[in-house]
């Protein structure tokens, strides 16, 4: 893959164009004004005045601006700049160089890493059509309604395809919301809702979960209680965490979902008398730079992503996460989301 050009837009009257000659066989350079920006949409401007109208565009188009002073008396930096050189100064040509390779090899990486994520992306929702659609009919036999009463042979068979269809299924949507979560795209419409609805929502998903693993599935949730969320982000929130409860929990064992109101904020839990998990492995859970996954009770595997992207979720919404358990006795993990000003 190609790496893409770069466009460099100059609008300092302080810079001679000298400077930039050896750069331009290289990369795409113009000597405009602010009311060019839209126009060349550039990755990088060399600027010796930061305007608000430029600030606009930067954001924009997330362009990088390099500074540029006369002398080092004039050097008053602020956040809104990326980096800055200083004319006449001895090292001030090496130095521009330096700082426009590097601009560059960054926006070549950006653009790369968006390529590999959109490919990730379509591939991973395609997925989800062809396993839908396994999931149905296996559930439609699991029924007994087309083809018939199912001996104790086949019924074995068609659980076993209903789970790994589930299993193969989370594992998919795993791989999608985290794509979302490393993109940085992620963007949260956060009202006042009902907790509710989210949970009817994704009640026949979890219905057929915990039918097929014989586990009591209970949700103490008081009518209308509230929270300040992102209903499709906690969607997935609870999904995952109610989906890794069952996966860790035996036949005829429990899993609860209760919440309630506290001081400017929804707290939530998710429990189970699963098998547990110890103090040192919950350190490795919640730690994002590990991909840490364990084995279900029927031995199905895990992405390892599931949990981080829960966190990055909570987080994003300003709440918090947090996992209590006790190898043998079940796990419990709170979410906490506060109240925003909508």
């Amino acid at each position: 893959m190609s790496d893409i050009h770069i466009k460099i837009l100059v609008i300092s009257d302080t810079l001679p164009k000298s400077f930039l000659v050896p750069f331009e066989a290289q990369y795409s350079i113009e000597y405009e004004g602010e009311e060019s920006v839209e126009s060349i949409k550039p990755n990088i401007v060399i600027t010796s005045v930061i305007s608000d109208k430029l600030l606009g565009w930067k954001e924009k188009f997330s362009a990088r601006l390099i500074k540029v002073f006369d002398s080092p008396k004039d050097l008053s930096l602020s956040a809104s700049v990326d980096d800055f050189i200083v004319l006449n100064q001895p090292d001030t040509f090496v130095r521009l160089a330096q700082i426009i390779k590097s601009q560059a090899e960054i926006f070549n990486f950006v653009h790369r890493f968006q390529r590999h994520h959109d490919f990730l992306s379509v591939t991973v929702h395609d997925l989800k059509t062809p396993l839908t659609s396994i999931l149905g009919f296996a559930e439609l036999l699991q029924e007994e309604k087309i083809c018939g009463e199912l001996n104790p042979k086949q019924q074995r068979f068609v659980r076993q395809i209903t789970d790994s269809a589930n299993h193969l299924f989370q594992m998919v949507k795993d791989l999608l919301n985290y794509s979302v979560v490393e993109s940085g795209k992620m963007k949260l419409e956060i009202k006042k809702q009902n907790l509710n609805d989210i949970l009817y929502q994704i009640y026949p998903e979890i219905a057929v979960l915990v039918k097929n693993r014989e586990i009591n599935y209970i949700t103490s949730v008081a009518d209308g209680i509230y929270g300040y969320f992102d209903e499709e982000r906690l969607r997935q929130v609870l999904e995952n965490l109610i989906s890794n409860a069952v996966k860790f929990t035996s036949k005829q064992g429990m899993v609860q979902v209760s919440a309630s109101r506290i001081k400017k904020g929804l707290k939530i839990k998710v429990s189970d008398t699963g098998i547990g998990i110890t103090e040192e492995d919950i350190k490795k859970v919640l730690d994002k730079d590990i991909l840490f996954t364990t084995k279900g009770i029927h031995g199905e595997k895990g992405t390892g992503l599931g949990v981080s992207i829960c966190t990055e979720i909570i987080r994003a919404h300003g709440g918090k996460f947090e996992i209590e358990s006790q190898p043998g006795e079940g796990t419990s993990v709170i979410v906490t989301l506060p109240d925003h000003d909508c």
